[in-house]
């Protein structure tokens, strides 16, 4: 997962989508700073979540999975995470992520 996805996107309140993702992240206690521990907690939900959804699209194969995670602000927090693997390889890449 690129660190632009995760500072550009998810813990950025002034964009025009993931704003709000943003403020829900930050409230967690999740920091530019380390944006690394989001980045983590995120791939910990990947490799060890449940699967939620599995859709094949014309971009290819769309992953949701849902986890809990430990915030650095102590409180347990349920995401989802949208993964998606292009029609060439079977690399899953982070689209979105969001509490649930």
């Amino acid at each position: 997962m690129e660190e632009a996805k995760v500072l550009g996107y998810l813990l950025a309140v002034d964009h025009p989508v993931g704003g709000g993702k943003a403020a829900n992240f930050l409230a967690a206690g999740y920091v530019r700073e380390d944006w690394q521990r989001l980045q983590a907690d995120l791939v910990q939900i990947g490799r060890n979540g449940e699967i939620a959804a599995r859709v094949e699209t014309q971009f290819g194969v769309k992953v949701v999975i849902d986890g809990a995670v430990n915030s650095p602000s102590g409180a347990s927090i349920a995401l989802r995470t949208v993964w998606i693997s292009d029609n060439s390889d079977a690399v899953l890449r982070l689209v979105t992520a969001y509490p649930r």
